[in-house]
């Protein structure tokens, strides 16, 4: 029976144990991360020399004293995991060796440093001639004897040694808006639904670990969505996705309405943008479903909606003239990813080329998705709901309420007498004119006599639903007590100057001053400003400008309603016509997207949009008089016809008689 006291490593200078880890066993165990299993109960150990470097080698003494019966084997494993920067400085003198016609190679010979030979329980010492123990001269081939033996050579490069592709694409949605519903993509490439994105800055970012300074590999996706980076060294790497600004079919994508799709939460253990929840190589887990890989950036996210939070006309353009203030970009990070460089453990990706003579290690499918946003959009309607005439002695003799189908169509209930009325013609269409209500009297009860007036004013959201936290950002976790909801801040009322509007009646309405609607020289106006920087409050002829402050949140499918009370003192002289305009000037939420349309950007009497409205116009005109009053007329021009024909048939009788 033999045994070994003593087995000597000669390993390249390059594997300097300042900046390595060895580790050193027996069994050859590994962990799931490719590294040898340390086990401290095993009876073999190391020691580095201390002798200078011979041939560009060190020496390590492996000591075992395991005995080997005749026939048998024995081994010790021995691994060297080097640091990044040990990688890159090797990498980087070979490419900045320009005599070199080849990359250094990377040797490691072993050779048994002592031995012994045991029977009958003892020792004896024993030379073959062809294994003369710890004679060999690392580098010098012809020391190499029985007892020696040589690694394959290792060569570190840096062309095509690796390579990382994926793609870049829009997560397909509903097209229709979808009231009080989510809307979510799949979280995963979906080849004949989704669509490509074009122009993404795809970014291979290094960790810096250690202090230094490692190169970062950057492309951009192509017309089909996909980028492919090559030639990275072996580190822990994140892929950084910056986008916002491009086009898929006429759209713009923009990090105001669109983001990062949802993705699988089992990758990540916490918040962080970077922080995996395993070993850093998720991207070997289920490789053929083409899962979103990266998560935006959560607080450029929030410095983004911060901006739009209290929507204005005024606050909009002031926006979309400096967007500098605020990123008009993403960043969208993946975990971090652990590319080494053997091929060993869960690392396992690489795949032969076609004609199976090279080895290609190549990451495919780590992809990106971007999502539309869950849309904004409100609705504002303005209709009369009750309407009253008392006479100048107190008699009422018309009250009516009013309603209105789904189609818009009014009808009234209550006394209608003397009153005639009619709604939009068109409910779909925004037009200027929503119908009339008309009333019809004798000039003698006109003079004296009361119009009272109610307007409800109704404020729709008809929003999807979305919710202010990261986990929904992110992974499409509800929580309920976080729904974006939507503010009508201040709702401005066009009225007509002939109505008489008591503030104690009309409770949180308040008249706009000439100095309120002024406040456009100097700070955000009240009022739309036009593209001359005109407030419209010069355009408003016989009009009091109403303002309703606001605090109540809405949520998506809700309805907030307002009213307001008006009356008016008839008399013969007047020619009365009423109007009643309503609009939205200033909207906050927290969280969510851009409102579809700005606010505070209607202008009375021209076109309605959906933060704007129109009352119906209340007319009171003398009344036309009673049937009789037309039928005069109608006598005088039948008797007329009469009596022409009877001149017809005397002038024929006579002619006939002379005959």
């Amino acid at each position: 029976m033999s045994g070994i006291n003593e087995i000597i490593d000669y390993y390249d200078v390059q594997y300097n144990p300042t900046y390595s880890d060895v580790i050193v066993n027996e069994t050859g165990a590994y962990d799931k991360n490719g590294d040898l299993i340390r086990h401290q109960d095993e009876a073999v150990s190391y020691e580095i020399s201390a002798q200078p470097p011979v041939n560009g080698y060190r020496k390590m003494i492996i000591k075992s004293g395991h005995t080997i019966s005749p026939g048998g084997r024995y081994g010790v494993y021995v691994q060297f995991k080097l640091s990044r920067q040990q990688v890159a400085n090797i990498i980087i003198e070979n490419e900045n060796d320009a005599a070199a016609n080849e990359p250094k190679i990377l040797d490691n010979i072993a050779e048994i440093g002592s031995y012994f030979v045991q029977e009958n329980g003892h020792n004896y010492a024993g030379v073959d001639e062809n294994s003369m123990p710890g004679n060999v001269t690392p580098g010098d081939k012809t020391t190499y004897e029985n007892d020696t033996d040589a690694a394959p050579t290792l060569k570190l490069l840096v062309k095509d040694a690796r390579r990382l592709a994926g793609k870049v694409f829009l997560d397909s949605t509903q097209e229709a808006l979808q009231t009080g519903q989510e809307r979510k993509g799949s979280g995963q490439y979906e080849e004949n639904q989704d669509k490509n994105i074009a122009g993404v800055t795809v970014t291979l970012k290094p960790k810096n670990n250690d202090g230094n300074e490692y190169q970062e590999y950057q492309t951009k996706t192509n017309e089909n969505g996909d980028f492919e980076i090559s030639g990275f060294i072996p580190n822990e790497y994140e892929l950084v996705y910056t986008w916002g600004g491009q086009k898929v079919d006429g759209k713009t994508i923009t990090v105001q309405d669109y983001k990062g799709t949802v993705i699988d939460r089992s990758r990540w253990n916490s918040n962080s943008a970077t922080e995996a929840s395993h070993d850093c190589t998720w991207y070997n887990e289920n490789v053929d479903t083409r899962y979103s890989d990266a998560k935006d950036d959560y607080v450029t996210r929030e410095k983004i909606d911060s901006e739009i939070s209290n929507i204005t006309n005024y606050g909009i353009e002031a926006f979309k003239n400096n967007k500098g203030s605020n990123p008009d970009t993403m960043k969208s990070t993946t975990p971090l990813m652990n590319f080494r460089i053997e091929n060993i453990g869960t690392n396992k990706r690489i795949t032969t080329s076609s004609d199976g003579d090279e080895l290609i290690y190549k990451i495919n499918n780590v992809d990106f998705g971007i999502v539309e946003r869950a849309r904004q959009e409100v609705e504002l309607k303005k209709r009369v709901s009750d309407l009253k005439l008392t006479l100048a002695n107190g008699q009422v003799i018309s009250e009516a309420k009013f309603e209105y189908d789904q189609n818009g169509k009014l009808k009234a209930n209550g006394e209608t007498k003397h009153m005639t009325f009619m709604g939009t013609t068109n409910k779909a269409e925004k037009m200027t004119n929503n119908g009339f209500i008309k009333l019809e009297l004798d000039n003698e009860l006109i003079q004296g006599a009361v119009l009272e007036a109610r307007y409800e004013m109704e404020f729709y959201n008809k929003s999807e639903l979305d919710y202010n936290t990261p986990e929904y950002y992110w992974y499409g976790e509800v929580n309920k007590d976080a729904l974006v909801k939507i503010t009508p801040a201040r709702i401005i009322d066009y009225l007509d100057s002939s109505w008489s509007f008591e503030e104690s009646k009309n409770q949180g309405w308040k008249v706009l001053t000439e100095e309120d609607l002024k406040k456009h020289k100097t700070e955000d106006p009240i009022l739309y400003t036009d593209s001359n920087n005109k407030c419209i409050s010069d355009k408003i002829e016989n009009r009091t400008v109403l303002c309703k402050e606001n605090e109540t949140k809405v949520a998506p499918t809700e309805t907030e309603k307002y009213a307001l009370e008006v009356s008016k003192i008839l008399t013969t002289t007047d020619d009365i016509s009423l109007e009643n305009d309503l609009g939205i000037t200033n909207i906050e939420k927290i969280g969510g997207r851009t409102l579809k349309l700005a606010p505070g950007r209607y202008v009375p009497e021209e076109t309605l949009d959906d933060l704007s409205d129109k009352a119906e116009r209340i007319m009171v005109t003398p009344s036309t008089g009673e049937d009789l009053n037309i039928s005069i007329p109608i006598t005088i021009g039948v008797i007329a016809l009469i009596t022409l024909g009877a001149g017809v048939i005397l002038i024929k009788k006579k002619v006939v008689d002379n005959k």
